[in-house]
């Protein structure tokens, strides 16, 4: 498992987790952030919101927030500098930037087709001047369909439309995942 924290008081926290629970060998712990393009980039926490809202745009204009800057990478470059040979799961939780960690992936993705589970809202994309809809658009282009959690388990879903209440999405390649899709009546 690679794990990306740019926070640093995050990833401490990270860190000492993955001692408590003994999994070093595990799971390796990266304190940098994923984006389009490596870089350096300011990260804002807000103080009473906290450090899971932490974004590299401002996103609670209203609180106070503490202004970080951290390190960025693209998965492209980390996957073949870190000598990786598959990618099975790729979760992403980043506040709005998820579609520039996505553009950072576009070969690893493409080449190793994972599982890919995002939370995508409108309000936090809106903010990085894009629609989740182009997140779903892209990785279509991929092969790949989107799921999003419904009463009963993983349903189809095609559009976000302003109705849209579900936050987030399952993204599976029928060529990889097929069988999977297709025990599940999702295929």
């Amino acid at each position: 498992i690679h794990s990306f924290e740019p926070v640093p008081s995050t990833f401490a926290w990270l860190v000492r987790n993955i001692a408590l629970n003994n999994l070093q060998n595990v799971i390796r712990a990266n304190n940098i952030g994923l984006g389009d393009a490596p870089s350096t980039a300011s990260l804002f926490l807000p103080d009473f919101t906290g450090c899971g809202a932490a974004s590299m745009k401002n996103l609670h204009p209203t609180e106070s927030s503490q202004e970080v800057k951290i390190q960025v990478d693209t998965l492209d470059h980390y996957f073949s500098t870190a000598g990786l040979q598959r990618l099975d799961l790729l979760k992403a939780d980043v506040e709005g930037a998820e579609f520039s960690v996505l553009q950072g992936g576009r070969e690893t993705i493409s080449r190793y087709r994972p599982l890919i589970f995002l939370e995508l809202l409108r309000k936090w994309s809106r903010p990085f001047g894009y629609h989740p809809n182009d997140v779903i658009q892209m990785l279509r282009g991929f092969g790949y369909r989107c799921y999003t959690f419904g009463d009963v388990g993983l349903v189809p879903f095609t559009v976000m439309t302003e109705e849209t209440i579900q936050k987030n999405f399952f993204f599976a390649h029928p060529d990889v995942h097929g069988d999977w899709l297709r025990t599940n009546g999702l295929a």
